[in-house]
């Protein structure tokens, strides 16, 4: 029974996570020039450098995505945990800079949807550190079992509900900013 839950807990992780990034880059790819404009804020890059790196970087998390799927595929999770920690930790690492610097961000691409909302890093950085417990809870829950039909299928459904319970978050983030910005033009 112990097994049936970690596989499950497992497949649904790692499905969230891939699913994440996933939507993380159509989002940057759809909107090329939002995302450019969130990294020339961020002043790490020069203008035309964080123009180049705003074209790389969706291509990059589709790179990691596949990337992560083959390593899986051919039991070699511990690159597919490495690959996945290290994206959400360099972006971490990121957004900790902003931290430090006391700044607020509009739409850092890592959104699943297009906002003018200038968010707290340290939001976003405590959501991203969310993620990085996650990408250990996948490595954690490493069964040596290949997993039967009923487990990928709640771990498939498991990944849905975690998805629906990000985007929610993200939305109540935002929605908690508008709050905020409305009780103090009311003060």
């Amino acid at each position: 029974m112990i097994a049936s839950f970690l596989s499950i807990l497992h497949y649904g992780v790692f499905g969230f996570l891939l699913s994440l990034i996933l939507a993380a880059a159509v989002h940057k790819l759809n909107a090329p020039a939002n995302f450019q404009r969130s990294l020339q804020s961020y002043d790490f890059l020069p203008s035309k450098l964080a123009s180049s790196f705003a074209k790389f970087v969706p291509w990059l998390e589709i790179t990691v995505i596949a990337a992560a799927i083959v390593c899986y595929a051919i039991r070699q999770i511990e690159l597919s945990f490495l690959l996945l920690f290290t994206l959400f930790t360099s972006y971490s690492a990121m957004i900790s800079t902003l931290v430090f610097q006391k700044r607020t961000l509009v739409d850092c691409g890592c959104s699943l949807f297009d906002s003018n909302v200038l968010i707290a890093p340290k939001t976003l950085l405590m959501r991203n550190i969310a993620l990085i417990i996650l990408c250990c809870v996948f490595y954690l829950t490493t069964q040596q079992t290949t997993g039967s039909p009923s487990e990928w299928l709640f771990g498939l459904t498991f990944s849905c509900f975690l998805f629906v319970i990000y985007s929610s978050v993200d939305l109540l983030l935002e929605n908690h900013v508008l709050l905020s910005k409305l009780r103090l033009k009311h003060d």
